[in-house]
C-alpha cells in the first residue's frame, strides 16, 4: 500500500499556481477583449451597475438602496477607482473576480491534469460556462468553494479548519446563500474527515471552523454594530424572505420530454433538451459520487482527494439551480458539475482515445448550449435591420443592438422633458437607466420582481410625492412568464395608486407592453391618506 501511495504521489502533478493564475488571467482577459464591449443587459446587469455606482459614491447597499449582498458592491466599488464607474469599469471589476474563480478551477483540475494544453482547454470550456458576465462571482464562488475543500480533505490541521471558516465568511458578505452552502458543505466534510480519517478532537475542530467563519464575516458584523439602522435591515430582508416563502423566481423543473419541440427552432430544441437532462442528471450524479466514497476505506480516499471535494461542495449547490430552473441560473452553478465531469477520465485514468471523444463530446454541447448565447457569436449573427452599432455610454464605448440604441435614445429624450425638480422612476425592471442618464434612483427599491407588503407600497408612494416623481416608465411584465410574478399583481396598491393619479403620455420608442406615465396634478401628501 505505502508502493501504491508512493507512485500516485509522483505522478500526481505540482499546483503550480504561479502558472495556473497567469493561465486564468490569460484566458479571462483574452475573453475580456474579444466581447467585453458587446452589448448590455440594462435589468440585471444594470442592477448591479446601479448599486455599485451608489456604493462608490458613499451609500450603503441592503441599507441605502435595495440590493445583494454588500461583498460584490464593495469589490467594485473598490476597483471603481481604478477602472471607474462606466460599464466597462463595472466589466473590467467582474473580470478580475473570474480571474480568481477561474484559477481555483484550474488548481483543481492540476491535480489530475499533467497537460498544459489539456487544462488550457478545459479552462476555456470553465470560462464558456461563465454566463452572463455580470453573473461571475456565483461560479467563481462556487469553484473556490471545492478548491478549499480539496485542500482540507488533503489537509485537515487545526490552521486549514480556520482557513476554510475564514473562506465561508468572506463568501457569506458576497451572498448569504454562498455562505449557506458552505457552511453545510464544509460541516458536512468535517464530520467526513473525522469519521473515515482521524477520529481525534472533532468538537475542538469544529470550533476552531466557527471561529474561522465569524473572522471571515466580522466586516457584516461590524456594519450591523456601527452603521444605525443596518442590523434592522438585514432582519426585515430576511423576514420578506420568509414571508414570499421563496428565494428566486419559482418554476417548474424543466424536463427534457415535457416541451413541444414542434414549436422551437433546431437551437432552441437543442437549448430545451439538454437543459432539462442536465436538470435531471445533477441529482443522480453526485447520488453516484457520494456513493462511490462512501464505499471507500482511507486509503482509497487519500488516493481521490478531488472525487471528496466534488462531492460535499458540490451538491449543496444544486440548491442554486433548482431555486429557479432555467438556463441562465444552470450557467451560474454548473461549475462543481462541470468540473467533475473534466476530472472523472483523469481521476480513473481513461485511455487517450476515450478522453479525446469525452472531451470533444462536452465542447460540443458547450458550444451549442451556452456559445451561441456569447455576446461575440450575437453580434456576427444579429438580424438584418437590428445590426450592432457603435455608441457610446458615460463614456464607455460599446457595441449595441440598434434597437437597444433606439430604447436608450428614447429613455434619454423622456429624462429632456423633465424640469430640474422632478424625478423619473423606471420599472420593474430597468435599473440600469439610471446610470445610464446618471441619476439616482427615487426610491429605494430599483427591481419590483417579488410581493410587496401594503406597508411598504404606502412608504413607496409617499416617496413619489416626497421626491417629486413626477415621470414614470412602468411595463406590465410577468418575471419568468409566471403569473404570480405579474407587477400589477404583487404591487396591486402602488399600481393602483399609479394608474388614479398619473396619465399616459403618448411617446414612440417603448416597448409595446410599456408606458410612460405622467403625474395628473402635483398631489400633496394629503393625497395618500385615500389610498390607506
Amino acid at each position: 500500500m505505502k508502493t501504491m501511495k508512493s507512485s500516485e504521489t509522483t505522478r500526481r502533478p505540482d499546483y503550480d499556481p504561479l502558472k495556473v493564475m497567469l493561465l486564468a488571467a490569460g484566458l479571462s482577459l483574452m475573453c475580456f477583449l474579444i466581447q467585453g464591449n458587446i452589448d448590455i443587459n440594462i435589468s440585471d446587469e444594470g442592477f448591479l451597475w446601479n448599486g455599485t455606482i451608489q456604493t462608490a459614491l458613499g451609500q450603503i447597499p441592503l441599507l441605502d438602496f435595495q440590493s445583494y449582498d454588500p461583498g460584490r458592491y464593495y469589490w467594485g466599488a473598490a476597483w471603481s477607482k481604478i477602472f471607474g464607474t462606466g460599464i466597462m469599469g463595472l466589466r473590467s471589476s467582474t473580470m478580475m473576480f473570474q480571474i480568481f474563480g477561474l484559477w481555483f478551477g484550474l488548481l483543481i483540475l492540476r491535480r489530475v491534469i499533467r497537460s498544459w494544453w489539456l487544462l488550457t482547454f478545459c479552462g476555456f470550456l470553465l470560462l464558456l460556462w461563465m454566463f452572463p458576465r455580470h453573473k461571475f462571482f456565483e461560479p467563481s464562488i462556487a469553484m473556490a468553494t471545492i478548491f478549499f475543500a480539496l485542500k482540507l480533505f488533503e489537509n485537515p490541521t487545526l490552521k486549514q479548519l480556520f482557513i476554510s471558516g475564514l473562506f465561508i465568511g468572506l463568501t457569506a458578505i458576497m451572498g448569504r446563500n454562498f455562505g449557506l452552502y458552505g457552511f453545510i458543505s464544509f460541516f458536512l466534510l468535517i464530520v467526513f474527515i473525522w469519521e473515515k480519517i482521524d477520529k481525534s478532537c472533532l468538537k475542538k475542530r469544529l470550533g476552531l471552523w466557527v471561529v474561522g467563519i465569524g473572522v471571515g464575516y466580522l466586516p457584516m458584523i461590524i456594519m450591523m454594530i456601527v452603521i444605525p439602522g443596518f442590523f434592522e435591515c438585514m432582519v426585515q430582508i430576511i423576514n420578506d424572505m420568509l414571508r414570499i416563502g421563496y428565494t428566486n423566481m419559482p418554476a417548474l423543473i424543466p424536463r427534457p420530454w415535457g416541451p413541444d419541440y414542434s414549436l422551437m427552432n433546431l437551437s432552441q430544441g437543442f437549448t430545451t433538451f439538454m437543459t432539462g437532462t442536465i436538470f435531471i442528471i445533477l441529482p443522480f450524479y453526485y447520488l453516484l459520487l457520494f456513493s462511490r466514497i462512501f464505499s471507500y476505506d482511507r486509503q482509497q480516499l487519500k488516493q481521490h482527494p478531488v472525487l471528496v471535494a466534488f462531492s460535499f461542495a458540490g451538491v449543496t449547490y444544486m440548491h442554486f439551480p433548482y431555486s429557479c430552473p432555467d438556463f441562465p441560473h444552470l450557467t451560474q452553478s454548473i461549475h462543481p458539475f462541470l468540473l467533475g465531469v473534466l476530472a472523472i477520465p483523469y481521476v480513473f485514468r481513461s485511455n487517450k482515445i476515450f478522453i479525446f471523444c469525452f472531451m470533444s463530446i462536452i465542447l460540443i454541447i458547450s458550444l451549442l448550449l451556452v456559445g451561441v448565447v456569447q455576446p461575440i457569436y450575437l453580434k456576427a449573427k444579429a438580424p438584418a435591420g437590428d445590426e450592432y452599432v457603435r455608441y457610446t455610454i458615460t463614456g464607455s464605448n460599446l457595441w449595441l443592438r440598434k434597437s437597444t440604441v433606439n430604447l436608450i435614445d428614447t429613455v434619454k429624450k423622456i429624462d429632456q422633458r423633465l424640469h430640474d425638480d422632478e424625478e423619473l422612476l423606471m420599472m420593474p425592471g430597468w435599473a440600469g437607466f439610471y446610470p445610464i442618464l446618471e441619476k439616482k434612483a427615487p426610491l429605494w427599491k430599483t427591481y419590483f420582481i417579488f410581493p410587496e407588503t401594503e406597508k411598504m407600497q404606502h412608504r413607496m408612494i409617499e416617496s413619489l410625492v416626497e421626491k417629486n416623481v413626477n415621470w414614470v416608465i412602468i411595463g406590465d411584465i410577468r418575471f419568468a412568464g409566471l403569473e404570480m410574478l405579474h407587477f400589477p399583481d404583487h404591487h396591486a396598491l402602488f399600481w393602483r395608486y399609479l394608474m388614479k393619479h398619473y396619465e399616459s403620455v403618448p411617446v414612440s420608442g417603448l416597448p409595446q407592453n410599456y408606458q410612460l406615465l405622467h403625474r395628473k396634478e402635483k398631489s400633496l401628501l394629503q393625497n395618500i391618506n385615500s389610498e390607506k
